[in-house]
């Protein structure tokens, strides 16, 4: 109303002063006629003094553009600034001094290059692994809704409903639910709705953000910001939809009753009636009494409109009876269903992407160790690991001048066009001067450094060397994964059965130093036959694999990863010959594989037996007891001197008899082919030189995570760093009074106690900051009257009144409570209490 009064006064003022003020038809035309294509939103320059257009515009006959613009009576105009994308050359930036555009280029075509292929994997993977479930749901709803159909005369019909168990990993589920709509709407049916709880508060707004989407009121209705499309908004209500599905559906019941009659051979006869999907993406944030209430509601119109429910719930399916009361219960049908695991999708982009051999990034060990971290104790989503991922390899590429090298299709190319610089960068890499200062001939040494056509074969030699480590590790790793999965549970290293946690341990050390394999040695030298053939023959498959896939390579490199196959096949070939040697023994009677000892009695063999072929687990709930209370029954006629001291000869007796069997001999065997045979295969990859150019070994963790406290407690102490300036000095002796008085404030606060005086605290202040703190008269100065006090400038910074200095003061203060460095003491009034 007020910018309607003031621009009918404007109109008023306008005409009583005699201006001709067009109207809006005649502003929009003149604006369309007068404004040229690509001039819109620009203000045309004001004339200098003495011009014309000054005279024009004081008798009212200003330009339409900048009448259009300047009044505020009209409105507010937005005009779009044209999209800059940035050039090539700021894209990237240089990785060393004088490196030339053409190999920015390169490094830059090779990002996009290995980016959209790491992508794209993981993109496939995702999309197949809830494929099946997605199957399952849509099934679920097609033959729900039909014996619904079927059954609507009966007052006993029920919704529909599927409560869809996501899991905790909430950053994934907008990917989760966008992805099973797509599906439901490609096989199902077209009518489908996404709800999210944000802004749906009550009934009336489930309701309206329903009909709206479901009538295409709101756009595609992806997003939550609601446009308004009508001037006049209606009563939404079901009555709306049943309206709008019996228009759009008349006709197809036609039609389905024609091919019905002109074709009865035909295969299955699309529904007439799709039905109507509401997908509620968080359940559990949902009003409980509104979302009673809009169940109730579509049970009445369900005769008409066939309401199919997906519930998105992330805890577990006892929520339903905790959002929804009986009258609203009755009145579903419910059936669960479970999307995969987030670890499970970890490991396989793990498994799938980043152990690829035709991989060309690899994460180093740090940095994909604060990714599995953050991943396994904040947040459990896949969508910031993959984020985490992404920005690894753009640093990688961005800050390594030789990134490029790690394309192997393109490898001699790469090579052949390296220049000098770029062969100073690679002998300037750690690696390669730790394997220089490991040649013991200096002519060798000599030159590597000095000729570079030498050094271009070194670095050929290297990837070559490289790519071959990735040929066998891969294999191997997941061999001793299968065996660790196979094995018990093990409490010492409890997360052995997960691949995400193998891999930036082999990255960082060699597999035999790690305490993961000790752990898994020690549980295979107390395994049973059948758990030791069990394993060897899942290892055994493992290495087969993966040397049939490397010999069916056709890439550049067939002749490396051929080599890679030879070794593997060799690794299966002795794990297939021990377990061989295993069934053997098995397959022998017991007498024949157990020694013939004259002390040991029926008891003695049958404890032995049972010591000797027992799990762990088993061994456990062997009737020890028992079998001693036979043996010592046998050799009652024998004299001892003591129970406990035939208790320990018969413990030394057995532990040697078992020692000396033959399937303890084996079992040391299968130790000792995964300690000496298996783990030399599993190299780290800092051990070989140039490894740089395929891993990246920044931290990602003050990057991709936020650390508010930490942040603030850097800035408070070190201003110096954030505001970049020469005033405020570090000094750990004292404290400048340059820095900011929330910064000096903060420094006294971190040297006190527990309790801190406000007037002491304020009284440190005032002494760094100004001298007249207590607001005290100042002494007169030597020379002058005694009744005569010395003037001060009012603009002199060090002569501040007190008044000044306790604003100042508080302004400090109040800041750090409100960043929760302190809060007020509960008996002290002036005191406040240090919150750490």
């Amino acid at each position: 109303m007020s910018a309607r009064r003031s621009r009918t006064s404007a109109a008023a003022a306008a005409s009583e002063a005699g201006e001709a003020t067009p109207s809006a038809g005649q502003r929009r035309q003149s604006r369309v006629q007068k404004s040229p294509a690509g001039s819109r939103g620009k203000r045309k320059p004001r004339s200098a003094a003495g011009d014309g257009s000054d005279d024009d515009t004081e008798a009212g006959q200003a330009a339409p553009d900048e009448m259009l613009t300047e009044s505020i009576t009209t409105g507010t105009f937005l005009f779009k600034a044209p999209s800059k994308r940035l050039p090539l050359d700021d894209s990237f930036p240089a990785a060393y001094k004088g490196e030339v555009q053409s190999s920015r280029r390169l490094r830059h075509d090779a990002y996009h290059t290995t980016w959209g292929t790491l992508h794209s994997k993981i993109k496939q993977l995702l999309n197949r692994q809830n494929q099946a479930v997605y199957d399952e749901l849509v099934s679920f709803a097609r033959d729900q809704s039909r014996s619904v159909s079927s059954a609507l005369d009966t007052a006993q019909a029920e919704i529909p409903t599927a409560l869809l168990l996501t899991g905790a990993n909430l950053p994934d589920h907008d990917q989760i639910f966008r992805r099973l709509k797509s599906h439901i709407q490609a096989l199902l049916t077209p009518h489908v709705v996404l709800l999210r709880s944000r802004g749906l508060k009550g009934l009336k707004a489930i309701l309206k953000r329903t009909v709206t989407r479901l009538l295409n009121l709101e756009g595609d209705g992806e997003e939550d910001v609601q446009t308004p499309v009508l001037r006049r908004l209606p009563n939404f209500d079901l009555q709306m939809v049943e309206t709008w599905y019996r228009e759009i559906h008349s006709s197809a019941t036609a039609n389905t009753d024609e091919s019905e009659t002109q074709d009865p051979q035909a295969g299955e006869i699309p529904c007439a009636h799709p039905p109507i999907v509401l997908i509620f993406q968080d359940f559990e944030l949902f009003d409980a009494a509104s979302i009673s209430d809009f169940v109730t509601v579509c049970s009445h119109y369900l005769h008409t409109l066939p309401f199919v429910f997906v519930f998105g719930i992330a805890s577990s399916a006892d929520v339903l009876h905790r959002q929804l009361d009986r009258r609203a219960i009755v009145h579903i049908n419910s059936q669960r269903f479970r999307v995969r695991n987030s670890s499970a999708s970890l490991n396989d982009i793990v498994r799938h992407v980043l152990m690829d051999r035709t991989c060309a990034f690899r994460c180093g060990s740090r940095p994909l160790q604060q990714l599995v971290d953050s991943f396994l104790f904040q947040n459990l989503s896949v969508h910031w690991f993959v984020r985490g991922v992404n920005f690894c390899c753009l640093e990688h590429f961005a800050k390594n001048g030789v990134s490029f090298l790690c394309d192997l299709d393109n490898l001699d190319s790469n090579i052949a066009g390296l220049t000098h610089a770029q062969l100073e960068l690679i002998r300037a890499s750690p690696s390669f001067m730790a394997h220089v200062d490991k040649l013991t001939s200096a002519q060798e040494q000599r030159a590597l450094v000095l000729d570079d056509d030498r050094m271009k074969t070194f670095v050929h030699e290297s990837l070559l060397a490289l790519h071959r480590l990735h040929c066998i590790s891969t294999p191997v790793l997941l061999a001793m994964h299968a065996v660790s999965r196979t094995l018990p549970e093990d409490p010492v290293v409890p997360y052995a059965k997960h691949l995400s946690s193998w891999l930036p341990l082999t990255l960082k050390k060699s597999l035999s130093s790690l305490g993961l394999f000790d752990s898994v040695c020690r549980l295979l030298g107390l395994c049973s036959s059948d758990l030791l053939v069990k394993v060897l023959g899942q290892c055994e498959t493992t290495l087969d694999d993966g040397a049939k896939d490397l010999l069916s390579s056709v890439s550049v490199l067939a002749d490396t990863e051929h080599q890679a196959a030879g070794v593997l096949q060799a690794l299966a070939q002795s794990a297939a010959a021990l377990r061989q040697r295993l069934i053997d023994l098995q397959n022998q009677p017991v007498a024949a594989s157990q020694p013939a000892t004259p002390s040991a009695s029926p008891a003695q063999s049958r404890m032995l037996k049972a010591l000797e072929f027992s799990s762990p687990g088993q061994r456990a709930t062997t009737p020890l007891a028992a079998l001693m209370q036979e043996t010592t029954a046998d050799a009652a006629a024998a004299a001892t001197p003591t129970p406990a001291g035939q208790k320990r000869k018969f413990l030394l007796r057995a532990q040697r008899v078992v020692s000396d069997s033959p399937f303890s001999i084996l079992r040391k065997e299968v130790v000792a082919f995964f300690r000496d045979e298996l783990a030399p295969q599993l190299r780290t990859p800092t051990e070989f030189p140039l490894h740089e150019i395929f891993y990246h070994k920044g931290s990602v963790r003050h990057t991709l995570e936020a650390h508010p406290r930490e942040d603030i407690y850097r800035a408070l102490q070190h201003p110096q760093q954030v505001l970049q300036c020469k005033c405020c000095k570090d000094s750990h002796d004292t404290i400048d009074k340059s820095l900011p008085d929330v910064c000096i404030a903060f420094q006294l606060y971190t040297e006190a106690s527990k309790d801190i005086n406000l007037f002491d605290w304020f009284q440190a202040f005032a002494a760094i900051v100004g001298d007249d703190a207590t607001g005290k008269e100042k002494q007169p100065a030597h020379g002058s009257d005694d009744g005569e006090e010395e003037e001060e400038e009012p603009g002199d910074p060090d002569h501040m009144t007190s008044e000044v200095l306790q604003a100042r003061f508080v302004q400090a203060i109040t800041q750090l409570q409100y960043m929760g460095f302190i809060k007020k003491a509960p008996r002290k009034l002036d005191h406040v209490t240090k919150l750490h």
